[in-house]
């Protein structure tokens, strides 16, 4: 498959750009049927047409069919797997290799966006999501955020960037127990739990801190963006498991755990989608919302 670059969607290649988990693409069907439209098939080909191969490496395509509330379980199960299936045929066909697709699923009628029964809103019902992994190259969320480092009198690299350090935000008399901190630079590969090269100088930053203060006790908390009502969290490529905000909170864990850090000072949870702070508007309000904190447990 050829990978066209379009100054058409330049906002697509924007939130590929952007350190991004992942993008869902949706499309829909008639009543009872599970054949394409031309109009569906477009907007399924503009998205890959949109990719820009040199900028992001495709990892995994997660596709999952659905229907409305109407019929049996059984008649749903099978024609929302033929939509999912419909659109599996269509992805090989403009290029997509089927290895890349990790998960076909049919789950019938049993993850409804809306139980409303008049035929508008049945119509939201009766589609297949296209959740697209990647793995971007170009990481401009970060190059946008963190200032490039300069080396300092012993030409060692500072790599934290001028602004409040962690240690500084642990020692202010205004953090008191229960608060939460952010921990922006902490990324991760799109759809996994692995850590990109960036973050390991703050992850050597809150190990730092939690040995100069050997009374702190913390929560790690994952949290992820842009689920569905129906997805308690995002998807973890390298897990197979709907559990990628508490796999990016235990990748933290392990992290101190494994630099001798005792567990009894500290414990993880994956919170989702339960706690945005953004409306999504934008990619990058998306953006902050993947993110890790700590929560003060004992200071």
């Amino acid at each position: 498959m050829k990978f066209i670059a379009l100054s058409v969607v330049l906002l697509f290649r924007l939130s590929l750009s952007i350190a991004s988990d992942s993008t869902k693409v949706e499309v829909y069907f008639e009543f009872n049927k599970f054949n394409l439209s031309s109009n569906e098939a477009t907007k399924i080909d503009s998205v890959f047409k949109a990719f820009d191969a040199k900028e992001n490496t495709l990892k995994s395509i997660l596709v999952f069919g659905h229907t409305d509330q109407i019929g049996s379980n059984s008649y749903n199960d099978t024609l929302s797997q033929k939509r999912a299936e419909t659109v599996v045929d269509f992805l090989k066909n403009i290029g997509i290799k089927i290895e890349l697709m990790n998960q076909v699923v049919g789950f019938g009628k049993h993850q409804l966006k809306t139980t409303l029964m008049d035929e508008n809103n049945r119509a939201f019902n009766r589609r297949v999501e296209i959740t697209i992994f990647y793995d971007p190259k170009k990481k401009v969320v970060v190059e946008k955020i963190i200032e490039t480092p300069k080396p300092n009198a012993g030409n060692d690299i500072d790599p934290i960037p001028q602004t409040q350090k962690l240690s500084e935000k642990i020692k202010d008399s205004s953090l008191k127990v229960g608060d939460n901190i952010v921990l922006p630079y902490i990324l991760f590969v799109g759809g996994e739990h692995t850590f990109v090269p960036i973050a390991y100088p703050y992850l050597d930053e809150l190990l730092d801190v939690m040995n100069k203060n050997p009374m702190l006790e913390i929560e790690i908390q994952g949290h992820v963006c842009c689920t569905s009502a129906n997805e308690k969290d995002g998807y973890d490529f390298g897990t197979g498991k709907w559990n990628l905000s508490e796999a990016r909170a235990k990748a933290v864990y392990d992290f101190l755990k494994k630099n001798n850090m005792a567990s009894s000072r500290m414990d993880f949870n994956g919170y989702g989608h339960k706690f945005p702070i953004t409306q999504e508007k934008n990619e990058e309000e998306k953006a902050r919302n993947r993110r890790v904190e700590i929560k003060i447990k004992k200071k």
